[in-house]
């Protein structure tokens, strides 16, 4: 009897582990269609990754641009850590043509945010950051919201229009997104010299 009770009390042991397990950590991948003009031009990946109270976001993508008779291959890589829902560390890297244009880090010392860009670092006077770009993703904001970008290496708001929502960055550029069911499936990017489009592949 005390053997049946044993092995009864050593599966609801195993049982509770796994459960925990299960509601704690999860992880998600999407992929993006880079368009122009209606012309596939590449592509785009980007993942979240929760364990307990820690967030990966990562993201990557590749795109062929034909820009004032210039072709341009351009790569990108993005990542953001988060702990208990606050920005630990962030990063950029992008290249055009295999050479490197940005290479930008953001890191919480535990009382403020340090932003490096080609070596140079720089404070900044920051709260702990709650929402990333790449956090734009996986999650419906709302209106309002203050967005956290490595390359402004500052907030910028996000504003409702009807039923997309529009973030203006500070060089002019603008981008614009759509949701479903809290996901993001359109992403419109524009400048003065292009509009890419990119659009979540089912």
């Amino acid at each position: 009897m005390n053997n049946i009770k044993m092995k009864t009390m050593q599966f609801f042991v195993f049982f509770c582990i796994c459960w925990v397990s299960v509601k704690t950590a999860y992880a998600q991948e999407f992929k993006y269609e880079i368009l122009k003009g209606g012309k596939s031009i590449g592509n785009m990946q980007i993942s979240q990754k929760r364990v307990g109270k820690n967030l990966e976001l990562a993201m990557k993508f590749n795109a062929e641009i034909d820009l004032l008779f210039k072709n341009m291959l351009i790569e990108g890589y993005e990542n953001a850590s988060f702990y208990g829902g606050k920005l630990q560390r962030s990063s950029i890297l992008r290249k055009v043509n295999g050479r490197i244009k940005a290479d930008i880090q953001t890191q919480w010392t535990g009382k403020e945010y340090i932003n490096t860009r080609s070596g140079k670092s720089n404070i900044l006077p920051l709260k702990p950051i709650e929402m990333h770009l790449l956090s734009l993703y996986f999650h419906e904001p709302k209106d309002g919201s203050l967005v956290y970008s490595d390359g402004f290496a500052q907030l910028l708001k996000i504003q409702k229009d009807g039923q997309t929502y529009e973030l203006k960055l500070p060089n002019g550029k603008e981008n614009i997104y759509t949701y479903k069911n809290g996901i993001c499936t359109k992403i419109m990017i524009k400048s003065a010299y292009y509009a890419v489009r990119l659009r979540k592949i089912p």
